[in-house]
């Protein structure tokens, strides 16, 4: 069993800069990358601390995963590692800055989407979903931070008991996360 993400440099020079200048892509080179390969995300499901029996959830307002779902998103090239990636990714998506070792790896989940933000066509990702908890202040602070280019901000984050997430159909891979987290 995987109980974490493992980062490996190259063995020719375990210290060489990997970094780039650039990391980021004209829409119509990412549309065609997001096309044609898998893309890796770090996304992030919260919990509050003290509060054993419910997840938080955002809305996304755009595709793939248009809908109740985690935070996060794509790796970008210039992370140091799998965790870091997911508190840049937090701090992108909210404007919220939280160190990366509070974040602890859950899985890895495999996603075969109909529909990609990038344009009416499949897509795929892996995604290495990390388990954040948090307290009252900081949940309000992501809530209220949510870019509004990819959340609904009226919704923020919101509290999702086991049950729920059943009754409402949400994805397997929310209702499995709510079963890693409290076994």
């Amino acid at each position: 069993m995987i109980d974490k993400i493992k980062t490996y440099t190259d063995p020719l020079d375990p210290t060489a800069n990997t970094a780039t200048d650039n990391q980021w892509l004209d829409e119509d080179v990412y549309r065609e990358l997001v096309k044609k390969t898998v893309v890796t995300c770090a996304d992030i499901i919260i919990t509050l601390t003290g509060v054993s029996d419910r997840v938080y959830l955002a809305r996304r307002a755009v595709y793939p995963m248009k809908g109740l779902w985690f935070l996060g998103g794509r790796v970008q090239f210039n992370s140091l590692d799998m965790p870091s990636a997911a508190a840049d990714n937090l701090e992108r998506e909210t404007g919220y800055k939280i160190s990366s070792d509070k974040f602890k790896f859950l899985v890895v989940n495999d996603y075969k989407f109909i529909k990609a933000a990038q344009g009416d066509f499949p897509a795929r990702s892996f995604a290495a979903l990390f388990h954040l908890e948090v307290d009252a202040v900081e949940l309000s602070q992501l809530s209220k931070g949510l870019v509004t280019s990819e959340y609904e901000p009226d919704f923020g984050l919101q509290p999702f008991e086991y049950d729920k997430l059943v009754q409402i159909k949400a994805h397997p891979a929310i209702i499995d996360a709510f079963r890693c987290i409290y076994k």
